[in-house]
């Protein structure tokens, strides 16, 4: 078996795709190495998980292998981006993704044995098996069953993807080798933990729709989609990342299959635009605070913006439910990104424009504290508000220089949702948080009836207030 790097010029075949965590420096294919590669690949030169990736493919029957350190020229950005805008395919179309779960570092491989789940004493009993012979059984109490999201793999954001895209999978588990597909997942071996069946992508977002009248997704299923959107959303915004930059890339293949089922929708930064105003209202766990990071990746309005554990949000909460309320909300009047490069549109972007037509409050707050709270003054009063929700952890320098822009909000129930912004330079604003009216809120008067003002939030982290004199329509 002598492996070598083969450009198909479109050739189509069945091929395995890999999906492994890096963890460490691998010899990656380069525009100076390539024409060598295309000869011959060293395998004693390459990881130990892409050489037992090499190895099950081959005992799969199958000829060709996809892995990004090989398949990609890490030195050349052009091609990073042409494969990038590809992930989706590359993934989807598989016959087969390896899936290295429970792989640290490329360095590890992952076709080592498992150790014996079951070697405590107490967990064998005697069993008279059918042909009379004296064997044993285990028990596994619940407290020890296999917990996916502890795997490597399950932690790097690139990885995400990987699976959520491939039709079927081998997950060589740290516990035992597994089948994965649309459906179902299920243990091949002898392990004593049962298998979960994990999340997946719903079945609407594989479909094609034209958007005729006979190819519309349907109600259910764009709901479903949407459900699945922001548990992705959740799930990858939890998983680390080697380069920062890579926010928006690294989900990119999942943003362009979801475009199938919203094909008349367009992907705004990590948002969408046909529920823009719901997308807005991501907030940040409050159980861990990150650093607002140096380089910028997307405007201050995306969740792209931030580190850390996103929540989406109001997509639960009964008090803005529009089948039992009437609910009003800001107006969007324009809303552009400019991307980083136009082959990866559902990729990075190298700035953004959102215009809002909203009230505009001066509140004050102590971003500090562990359960923020907003405060306006009446008649002389210091009156708490909302709630509120810290995008970063550097939002400190200027407790008084803060503004609420309300954007959704249900009078019936005196409750509202919506943005927490901060002056920067130059007359601009960010964004800088989130926040909800409190449990025991009894009216709305403090935005309600202030006056309508033009709301931009531009280019990196800026959000430009322009005041409407005359409160006129734009």
């Amino acid at each position: 078996m002598t492996p070598r790097i083969f450009i198909t010029k479109g050739m189509m075949d069945e091929y395995v795709a890999l999906s492994y965590v890096w963890g460490e420096p691998q010899p990656c294919t380069t525009t100076e190495n390539i024409d060598v590669r295309m000869k011959k690949l060293d395998l004693e030169e390459l990881p130990k998980t892409i050489q037992d990736a090499i190895i099950a493919t081959h005992r799969y029957g199958l000829r060709y292998l996809w892995v990004d350190a090989l398949c990609i020229l890490q030195d050349s950005q052009a091609d990073k981006n042409c494969e990038i805008s590809d992930m989706r395919r590359i993934y989807h179309d598989a016959h087969l993704t390896i899936v290295a779960a429970s792989a640290g570092r490329v360095s590890e491989g992952f076709m080592q044995d498992r150790p014996d789940s079951t070697v405590e004493r107490d967990t064998r009993v005697p069993f008279l098996c059918p042909d009379r012979t004296l064997g044993s059984v285990c028990l596994s109490p619940v407290w020890k069953q296999y917990e996916e999201l502890s795997e490597p793999v399950s932690s790097r954001a690139w990885c995400l993807q990987e699976r959520m895209l491939s039709p079927r999978s081998m997950i060589y588990a740290s516990h035992t080798l597994q089948y994965c597909c649309q459906t179902e997942t299920v243990n091949i071996g002898d392990a004593v933990c049962p298998s979960v069946s994990g999340k997946r992508l719903p079945r609407a977002v594989f479909n094609t729709y034209t958007g005729g009248v006979d190819s519309i997704p349907s109600q259910r299923e764009m709901d479903e989609a949407r459900r699945a959107w922001n548990y992705i959303l959740e799930d990858y915004s939890q998983r680390n990342m080697t380069a920062p930059s890579d926010k928006l890339v690294a989900l990119s293949g999942v943003a362009a299959q979801f475009q199938r089922v919203w094909p008349r929708s367009e992907y705004l930064a990590g948002i969408w635009r046909h529920t823009l105003v719901e997308d807005l209202l991501w907030l940040k766990n409050y159980a861990k605070r990150h650093p607002r990071p140096v380089q910028y990746r997307a405007p201050s309005w995306s969740w792209a913006a931030v580190d850390g554990h996103v929540n989406t949000g109001t997509e639960d909460d009964s008090r803005l439910d529009t089948d039992r309320y009437s609910i009003s909300e800001c107006k969007v009047v324009y809303c552009s990104v400019m991307l980083a490069s136009e082959m990866v549109i559902f990729g990075g972007v190298v700035g953004g424009v959102l215009q809002l037509r909203a009230a505009l409050v001066r509140v004050t707050w102590n971003p500090t504290a562990e359960m923020p709270d907003l405060f306006v003054f009446r008649e002389g009063e210091r009156v708490c508000v909302a709630c509120s929700y810290p995008d970063s952890a550097e939002e400190s320098e200027s407790v008084e220089e803060v503004w609420a822009v309300p954007v959704r909000w249900n009078l019936k129930e005196s409750y509202a949702v919506g943005l927490i912004v901060i002056a920067a330079e130059g007359g601009d604003f960010r964004r800088v948080g989130y926040f909800h009216s409190t449990e025991d809120s009894k009216d709305l008067g403090w935005f309600v009836f202030e006056q309508l003002v033009q709301v931009r939030i531009v280019y990196l982290f800026m959000l430009k207030i322009v005041r409407n004199i005359d409160n006129e329509a734009d």
